[in-house]
Formats: C-alpha cells, sequence, structure tokens
C-alpha cells in the first residue's frame, strides 16, 4: 500500500482569527469523539477561499482514490462561506495527542520567531495573522489538519479565564494606583513580616 499523500498549506492573505484554542487541554469538537481538538476559525477574503478550494481541487485530483468522486465531498465545508456573518472561514483542527505524544501548535511572530504559548496561546477575536494547515485524503474527502498559526496582531482572549478584569477599556476618571497601588500584595508582605 503506498504512503498516504500530504501537503502543507498556508494562507496567503491575512485572515482575522474569531475563535481559537490552541493550548492546553483544547475541547471536545464532537460529542461522538474519544479524544480533544485544537482549533483556530480564521476568516479570510473570498479571493483567499477560492485560491484554498482551488489547491484543495488539484491535490485531490492527484491524489484521490481510485473510485473516489470527481471533488472531494467536504469541500464546502474546509473552505466555506458563512451565511450569517457573510465572510468566508477555515476552521482546521488537530487532536491535542497523537500516538500517546502532546501535539503541540507553533505560535509564530512576523518575523517567523517562536512566541511563547502560554502569553500568546489564548488568542482572542480581532487578531490577525496567517495559519499553515497539513490537507491529506480519505475515501470520500480531504482533511485538514492544524500545524501552526502566526499573528501579525494579537488580541489577548479576555473572557473565561483568569479574574477577568482584562474586559475593560480606559474610561474618563481619577486612577487609583497612586499611594495604595499594590494594596494586595502589601497586605500580604504585612502578614508575613508579623509571622515571623
Amino acid at each position: 500500500m503506498a504512503d498516504k499523500a500530504y501537503q502543507r498549506v498556508e494562507t496567503e492573505e491575512l485572515g482575522e482569527f474569531k475563535f481559537a484554542i490552541i493550548t492546553g487541554k483544547g475541547f471536545k469538537a464532537h460529542k461522538r469523539n474519544d479524544y480533544n481538538s485544537y482549533k483556530v476559525t480564521l476568516e479570510i477574503s473570498e479571493s483567499e477561499a477560492k485560491r484554498l478550494q482551488k489547491v484543495i481541487k488539484e491535490f485531490w485530483k492527484e491524489n484521490k482514490p481510485k473510485d473516489g468522486p470527481k471533488k472531494p465531498a467536504n469541500l464546502d465545508s474546509l473552505v466555506y462561506f458563512n451565511e450569517r456573518t457573510e465572510k468566508w472561514s477555515i476552521s482546521p483542527h488537530s487532536r491535542t495527542e497523537f500516538d500517546d505524544r502532546e501535539v503541540v501548535i507553533g505560535i509564530v511572530d512576523c518575523n517567523g520567531d517562536k512566541l511563547d504559548p502560554k502569553v500568546f496561546g489564548s488568542i482572542g477575536e480581532g487578531s490577525t495573522g496567517y495559519v499553515s494547515v497539513n490537507i491529506t485524503i480519505y475515501d470520500e474527502g480531504v482533511s485538514m489538519f492544524l500545524n501552526s498559526v502566526q499573528l501579525i496582531d494579537f488580541v489577548p482572549f479576555a473572557g473565561g479565564s483568569g479574574d477577568g478584569s482584562g474586559n475593560f477599556k480606559k474610561k474618563e476618571g481619577k486612577a487609583l494606583a497612586g499611594k495604595d497601588a499594590g494594596s494586595f500584595s502589601k497586605k500580604k508582605k504585612e502578614k508575613k513580616k508579623k509571622n515571623k
């Protein structure tokens, strides 16, 4: 049996991230899955969507199974038009573990330099960039697996974790980071001194 065909594909036009879970435990993408996944949803231009569809169709034509359909059955779900937002998107995913090894989704900046996933792994809506994926075939279609993310503009995800204080925008008023700044840590220090 011949080796399975793979092709690395990168988005070429800047897109906007609408959803991203690429670190930690991931999430269960479908209730029937017995594994967790990492996933991003990247909004792309129509011209980029058409380019990606062409790449996928050519890959399918060159590598499809002998009795496979003329075009991959899932083409419209790999690169899709969202009727609600009226935007084109892709949503590549990856298992969080493969062959009992942890999968790491690479994160780089505009120069290709690696970024710390603990800092840049929580990507919020409004972030922009590119993704790198691997495509491969199965009996009726093409699978698209997430490899890495290149961030151009980074907006940290502000909801669902931490203390929630990252959601506020600057407003008029008196700054409270004056003489009592860091009062939480001062109380802890004073307590430690008394205990010594």
